[in-house]
């Protein structure tokens, strides 16, 4: 059995690939809507890249707009109003996922708050081990007590490294398999 937010962690790679391509077809649409290229509706197709099956919903959306919506949501308003959150938000704004998900997903924020706690408690005991080591006389005892201190330390790092899931991975399409 996968834990929800082992789960969230593979969407949210998917997620993030689809923030960056939407972050940039937002731009490139707002770029060619203040160049007064005429109804960016009528010319959505060929501003933007709708490459999949799945476009088709977007693209009758538009024209819908186009027809009936004066090429624009109602709730949309003119261009001189704040502008889209992705045209003036960094990469970095974009893809955090602590804000954005682990602090409204009571999965994540536990798994999130169970990781910090045994990173905690992994630190400690490395520090523990690694200070008892050198006090038995017995030599197998100090390589015990060594070996515990580097695998408390391993794991530690490996559940901070873990951790960052939970708050930002940056996403750099050329380091997907």
């Amino acid at each position: 059995m996968i834990p929800r937010w082992h789960e969230h962690w593979t969407s949210n790679k998917v997620y993030d690939g689809d923030m960056i391509v939407l972050q940039g077809q937002e731009k490139v649409f707002l770029s060619k809507s203040k160049e007064e290229f005429g109804d960016v509706n009528k010319q959505y197709t060929t501003i933007t890249f709708t490459p999949t099956q799945a476009d088709r919903f977007v693209l009758a959306f538009r024209n819908w707009l186009r027809r009936h919506g004066n090429s624009q949501p109602e709730w949309f308003g003119t261009s001189d109003q704040q502008p889209l959150p992705s045209t003036i938000l960094s990469k970095r704004q974009m893809l955090d996922r602590f804000e954005q998900h682990t602090l409204k997903c009571s999965s994540c924020k536990g798994a999130y708050t169970a990781f910090q706690t045994w990173q905690k408690l992994l630190t400690g005991a490395a520090v523990v081990f690694t200070s008892t080591a050198g006090i038995p006389s017995d030599l197998k005892l100090r390589i015990i007590l060594a070996g515990f201190a580097l695998v408390s330390a391993g794991l530690a790092y490996a559940l901070h490294e873990l951790e960052k899931n939970f708050v930002f991975v940056d996403y750099v399409h050329a380091d997907i398999e």
